[in-house]
Order: structure tokens, then C-alpha cells, then sequence
């Protein structure tokens, strides 16, 4: 069996664990990006997965969540989906908003228990996920994020039972390393990384996605972990994010 088609049976099986069917209906498929970094890149590839299974499926099959945020401004991705007829839950609407001073109230009981805010993000994917194939759940900052209130990336993942793809800057062995080292954040909490993308490759030079495609490729054909695509840098892309906060409502990328 191929490396690629190994890796396939292996997504589809952890798949499966991870989002069984309930009453004999097909699951929607959830979809968790995290990012090994801040501003690693996840609304970039959201956008692009979002595009896909719309193509696919239609925009009423396909839905989005940012399940926790520390920005509450609308983003670029709230922006596509309100324009694509998308449903979508971001911003202030969050079911984890770390508010300014949120750890603090946390630490002194009064901001609710860990399990109330992932019962509150699993309750609102479930809601989503209902009669659609496809939900794409965005993380927030790098895999910890929120780990000191018992709701990091890795713990909101597991309660909604979505493997992982993970979003890191582009590179070769420090690329590598970030997608093991946020792998292993995650396995501790039982969540299976399918795989990554790369971001903000170089268009030119030694670091040019065209030049690193080999090496990455010889590593993750060896791994159970996919290598989903390198995406090259882009002035159009950079901050995107606060571009689209800032923008009038009727904007959208």
C-alpha cells in the first residue's frame, strides 16, 4: 500500500472514531484548524476549505464556527460566509470569548467552569452540524491558547470530536518541528492530527515553495500525517484579518 493511500485509510478510520453517525444518519464531517503559531495562517486556509466544500456540497450543507476568539470584530471569514450564504458563528457570538481579564476571573470562580464553555462550543457545532455534511471549526492563536481555564485548542477539539489539521508557517525542519511539536499537544488530549498546511512560502530562493515540495514530501510520505499543500506568500493575503475588521459590512474578500 502507497504512503498516500495509507494515509487515506488511516484519515478515514480516525474520522469515523472521531464523529460516529447518530440514529443511522451520515455525520457532517468537522473539521478542526489550528494553528501552531499566532497568525499562523488559519482564516487563509479556512477560506480555502470553505470554498471547496461549498463547491461540492452547496452553501446550505456547509457551515463555520470560530469556537473561541480573542477578537471580537468580524472577520474575513464571517465576511465570505455572510456573502456565500454560509452559516456562521465568529466574533462576539463565539462560544469562548477571552475577553480582557478573562483568565483572572477564571482563576477566581467567576467565569463559569472549563466544562460549561466546551459544552457551549460543542452545543453550538452540534447545532450546526445538524442536516450538513461539512463544518469547519477554527481554532484559536497557537494550540494552547486557553490551556490555564481547561479549554485550549486541544480541549475544545476532543469535546467536539474533530481531528485536526494544523496551519504553520512555511519552512522545512522548523516547519516539520512545529507540526510535531503541535501534534503532540493534541495527542495528549487524544485528537488526531490529520495533517498540515503550509503557509507563507517564498515565492523565489532556497525557501521557495518549489524548492521545498521535495524534502517536505520525503518526510510525510513516511508519516501518518498529511502534507495537505504549501501556500505561497501573498501581499493580498497579508493581514487580512484586521482588513476585513475594519472594512464596511458589505465587504467581503
Amino acid at each position: 500500500m502507497s504512503a498516500s493511500l495509507a494515509h487515506n485509510a488511516w484519515a478515514r478510520e480516525a474520522a469515523t472514531e472521531s464523529f460516529p453517525g447518530q440514529d443511522g444518519k451520515a455525520p457532517a464531517t468537522r473539521l478542526f484548524v489550528a494553528g501552531s503559531a499566532s497568525h499562523a495562517g488559519k482564516s487563509t486556509v479556512c477560506l480555502g476549505v470553505l470554498e471547496a466544500a461549498v463547491e461540492r456540497y452547496g452553501a446550505d450543507a456547509v457551515a463555520y464556527c470560530k469556537a473561541a476568539t480573542q477578537d471580537e470584530r468580524p472577520d474575513a471569514v464571517a465576511r465570505w460566509c455572510a456573502a456565500r450564504g454560509v452559516e456562521c458563528v465568529s466574533g462576539a457570538d463565539c462560544p469562548i470569548v477571552y475577553y480582557a481579564g478573562f483568565t483572572r476571573a477564571f482563576l477566581d470562580g467567576g467565569a463559569y467552569a472549563s466544562e460549561d464553555w466546551l459544552d457551549r462550543a460543542a452545543a453550538t457545532v452540534a447545532r450546526l452540524a445538524d442536516g450538513r455534511r461539512v463544518v469547519v471549526i477554527d481554532g484559536v492563536g497557537y494550540p494552547a491558547v486557553g490551556s490555564v481555564c481547561g479549554t485550549s485548542n486541544a480541549d475544545v477539539a476532543a469535546r467536539l470530536k474533530a481531528p485536526v489539521c494544523v496551519v504553520c508557517k512555511s519552512g522545512v525542519g522548523g516547519a516539520i518541528d512545529e507540526v510535531n511539536f503541535a501534534a503532540a499537544f493534541f495527542a495528549a488530549r487524544d485528537v488526531p492530527v490529520l495533517g498540515c498546511v503550509l503557509n507563507k512560502a517564498a515565492t523565489t530562493g532556497f525557501y521557495a515553495a518549489t524548492q521545498i515540495l521535495a524534502p517536505l514530501r520525503a518526510y510525510f510520505n513516511k508519516s501518518r500525517r498529511a502534507l495537505y499543500g504549501v501556500v505561497p506568500s501573498s501581499d493580498d493575503l497579508a493581514g487580512l484579518r484586521d482588513a476585513a475588521a475594519d472594512a464596511g459590512v458589505d465587504a467581503a474578500p
